[in-house]
């Protein structure tokens, strides 16, 4: 088969997709039939759109390819899905409106996208999160002002990651330990700082891995053995040292992947059976 070309992601929409964020190669073979071959599979032209639209690929992937192969934008017409997104997109504001209830909430999500002023306050109030979590998104921060309470730990996780500094500190004592992890990791210094003794360890956990060396130093003795156990990969070998000891087997048997020779030794005869045998498949590896 002959490369024909090869498209790269433009669009932030692109960029977020893990299918479409990879390049993208094109080939033809001695039959003229194209194959698109993406990092994940290969698959011919005739599969574009229902591989496409299980992975919820954004039109502008589907349009590159259909540049590169010269398929007419009446073909994606003919897609049920692709169809009502390029209605949607280059369609008048009359015709976006008939898509503002279809059952299928990306068509949803891409009415809010591409839709009017009036259109897109009228998705706000949409009942599937995973739309809300879309509009928080793409939408302005005036936009995700208005989902500060909603009760989906996604929709607020998602304010927090696209927010401002002033509203990830609105969220600071939120309920869910996931949304204050999601602080931990898109927070400023202070903001993780205040979370630093937080009662779930899944929030210390994100310090230990996003914050700074203080931070880590601060829970270095942490009570949760998950706590310290994240820490292990941070330290040099001479700060290993205590952690040779450490009550927790899971504490030991993570020092045993990042120690040196000769700290691995003292743990060779260690008291639980995991430990001794991660000592030994990792003596093996010499």
């Amino acid at each position: 088969m002959k490369l024909i070309s090869t498209i790269y992601p433009t669009s932030e929409d692109e960029n977020a997709h893990f299918f479409a964020s990879h390049p993208t190669s094109i080939y033809q073979d001695d039959n003229g039939q194209f194959f698109i071959a993406t990092k994940y599979e290969t698959f011919p032209q005739k599969k574009l759109f229902s591989i496409c639209e299980s992975y919820s690929t954004p039109l502008s992937y589907i349009l590159k390819i259909a540049d590169v192969i010269q398929m007419p934008h009446n073909a994606i017409k003919k897609s049920p899905f692709y169809s009502k997104l390029y209605t949607i997109q280059f369609g008048t504001e009359k015709q976006c409106e008939k898509f503002i209830h279809d059952k299928d909430w990306r068509v949803r999500a891409t009415v809010f996208q591409y839709g009017s002023n009036e259109q897109r306050k009228k998705l706000m109030q949409d009942k599937d999160e995973r739309v809300r979590v879309f509009i928080v998104e793409h939408g302005t921060n005036e936009e995700r002002e208005c989902f500060m309470n909603d009760k989906s730990l996604h929709v607020r996780a998602a304010i927090v990651k696209h927010g401002t500094d002033e509203q990830r500190e609105r969220l600071i004592d939120d309920e869910s330990p996931y949304v204050r992890s999601k602080i931990a990791i898109y927070g400023t210094y202070q903001q993780r700082q205040k979370l630093i003794y937080d009662k779930s360890e899944e929030v210390r956990s994100t310090i230990v891995q996003y914050g700074t060396v203080e931070q880590r130093n601060q829970l270095i003795n942490d009570e949760d053995e998950r706590v310290r156990a994240a820490i292990i990969k941070h330290l040099a070998y001479e700060q290993l040292e205590p952690f040779i000891h450490d009550k927790s087997a899971l504490v030991r048997t993570t020092v045993v992947a990042y120690c040196s020779d000769e700290q691995r030794q003292k743990l060779i005869n260690d008291e639980n059976s995991f430990v001794r045998q991660m000592v030994e498949i990792y003596n093996k590896r010499k």
